[in-house]
């Protein structure tokens, strides 16, 4: 009986380090997968500054080409107005040459 005590004891005993030893994994692993989602998330939050910060530039570009070209616009109609005089002009002084 003193041997099946012993033995019954030992097992009892060793339990607890192999519990520890799950425990300190499964903590490892999840650390390590923390570590994993805190770095992509990083990375994505700097990906998404940068994009916002392009973004913004080029709204910028846009519209200073818009005035741009709203200026130009004006100065083209500005010329179709006067080509327009200059050919009513050169139309009453045909008319005026050909009477």
């Amino acid at each position: 009986m003193a041997l099946s005590r012993r033995s019954g004891s030992r097992f009892e005993a060793n339990i607890w380090p192999g519990f520890v030893d799950a425990m300190t994994a499964l903590l490892l692993v999840l650390m390590f997968v923390l570590t994993v989602f805190m770095i992509v998330q990083f990375v994505l939050r700097e990906t998404i500054t940068t994009q916002d910060e392009e973004i913004r530039s080029q709204d910028e570009e846009i519209r200073s080409q818009d005035e741009e070209l709203q200026a130009l616009s004006g100065e083209m109609n500005a010329l179709a107005t006067a080509l327009g005089l200059e050919q009513r002009q050169t139309d009453e002084l045909q008319a005026e040459l050909g009477a």
